[in-house]
């Protein structure tokens, strides 16, 4: 799990949740079985807030932004 404070939470897919953290990790979770399915790592400070959305396509992606003053978009359909 996360090493420092959760600071959000975002539903992805049925049965699949998306966490950001302090320690600068976002992480989706199965939470029917309390487990961690994968961690997604690439900001280089604390990630403050996620939201899921669906593209233009249709296909469901994650943005975050991060104290490293960037945003992030994330396709986690391969994590799940």
């Amino acid at each position: 799990g996360h090493a420092s404070a959760v600071l959000g939470v975002a539903s992805v897919a049925p049965g699949r949740l998306a966490t950001c953290s302090w320690d600068k990790t976002l992480r989706l979770w199965d939470p029917f079985l309390l487990g961690e399915l994968y961690a997604l790592e690439g900001h280089t400070k604390e990630v403050v807030a996620l939201v899921a959305f669906d593209d233009a396509r249709g296909r469901r992606r994650l943005a975050s932004v991060a104290n490293d003053r960037t945003m992030r978009v994330w396709d986690p359909d391969p994590c799940l």
